[in-house]
């Protein structure tokens, strides 16, 4: 079932963004995480993310798409599937090494190229695993290899 209302949200926010000169607008890909994900889910979320764009275009606005832990994009080559289902060229990528360090995937130089054209912003924060959960400032995750602190 489509959201309607997160595409309504989107709608009515744009034309806000493009009065306060935004060139890039954040759309949440949805889950689940990238090596859970099946080419369903990739679909799915590339339906919704061409309307996002075709509505984007319209303000010259580009849709970006945030490599982000306990998504389907998680990777670089979960990019790389996603747009194979992605129709519109204003959508592209934001490349988040911290995020990328959670999921225990390569975040160096070599992912921010394999991004290329569709790469329009690179996020960086500090992250650190920890030996034992609850310490301050920490957080559990679903990885690959399991729950992690």
């Amino acid at each position: 079932k489509e959201s309607t209302g997160e595409f309504e949200n989107f709608k009515r926010m744009l034309p806000m963004a493009a009065e306060l000169g935004a060139s890039l607008f954040r759309v949440q890909q949805g889950g689940p995480n990238g090596f859970l994900a099946q080419d369903y889910h990739y679909r799915k979320a590339a339906y919704f993310i061409d309307r996002c764009a075709e509505e984007a275009e319209a303000y010259g606005i580009r849709v970006a798409l945030e490599i982000h832990n306990q998504s389907i994009l998680e990777t670089t080559d979960d990019c790389k599937r996603l747009l194979q289902y992605i129709r519109q060229d204003n959508v592209g990528f934001i490349h988040d090494a911290g995020n990328m360090y959670i999921t225990d995937t390569d975040y160096g130089r070599e992912s921010v190229l394999q991004l290329g054209s569709r790469l329009l912003h690179v996020h960086v924060k500090d992250e650190l695993r920890i030996a034992e959960a609850g310490a301050a400032g920490s957080f559990n995750n679903l990885t690959r290899h399991g729950e992690e602190a």
